[in-house]
């Protein structure tokens, strides 16, 4: 049986995804909590979950093969430089 070998950027571009990954659920998570602590509303905080989850749950699909028709590096520089873009706006917004 033939063992595949990864290299050390492959690891650590995967605990660089995985920990980008627990950042955005939890970010989804302090926006909904924020939601029922300013508005009270159970609802409105359930509302703000589901259509996190509905997004990545009906993008994901359609998105896929539209994403496989491009080099992988491209795409993956461009989400990378726009979660920073996003990621530095929301720090100088609550400034």
């Amino acid at each position: 049986m033939n063992k595949v070998k990864f290299s050390k950027n492959f690891y650590l571009y995967q605990i660089g995804l995985g920990l980008s990954l627990i950042g955005d659920n939890c970010s989804a998570l302090a926006l909904s909590w924020w939601v029922l602590e300013k508005t009270g509303s159970t609802v409105a905080m359930s509302m703000i979950l589901a259509a996190s989850m509905i997004t990545r749950i009906v993008l994901v699909p359609l998105l896929g093969p539209v994403a496989d028709s491009f080099k992988r590096k491209n795409i993956m520089l461009i989400s990378q430089i726009y979660m920073a873009i996003y990621f530095i706006h929301s720090l100088l917004s609550n400034l």
